[in-house]
């Protein structure tokens, strides 16, 4: 699956880095439910880079490399705001949650609706959003 999805020649997806890819890294991990033949759960990133996701880094999060396990945007969705975010190489700094999305996106993005001001803000949801949803 790793050749197929990746020539040799790739390099690694986080953003400045000019090292060629060697690992697959899985946003959503095996054990919070992620597929790792899923190629929209799959991103090419250098040795260095996958040792430091497994961290959890804030960064990796805002640019969609990491997912949390209660995220309920479809990876299709979450694989094309990534390739947006990487492509752009948007400052981290630059990005924020939207509540109204669900989803990190660049601040200032342009919503379907307009988002009040408590709308956007720089954090996924709290526990206790999440308990609020659930009810």
């Amino acid at each position: 699956m790793k050749k197929t999805l990746f020539p040799p020649w790739t390099r690694c997806a986080v953003p400045k880095c000019k090292r060629l890819y060697q690992d697959v890294h899985e946003p959503l991990t095996r054990a919070r439910g992620g597929s790792i033949t899923d190629p929209d759960n799959s991103v090419p990133v250098c040795r260095r880079h996958n040792s430091e996701l497994t961290l959890e880094p804030d960064w990796g999060y805002r640019l969609a490399l990491l997912i949390h396990e209660w995220e309920r945007t479809p990876l299709a969705v979450l694989a094309s705001v990534r390739r947006q975010l990487l492509a752009d190489e948007t400052p981290v700094e630059d990005i924020a949650y939207c509540h109204h999305c669900r989803i990190w996106r660049v601040v200032g993005h342009d919503c379907d609706t307009q988002p009040d001001e408590e709308t956007v803000r720089s954090g996924p949801p709290s526990d206790l959003d999440i308990h609020e949803e659930q009810s």
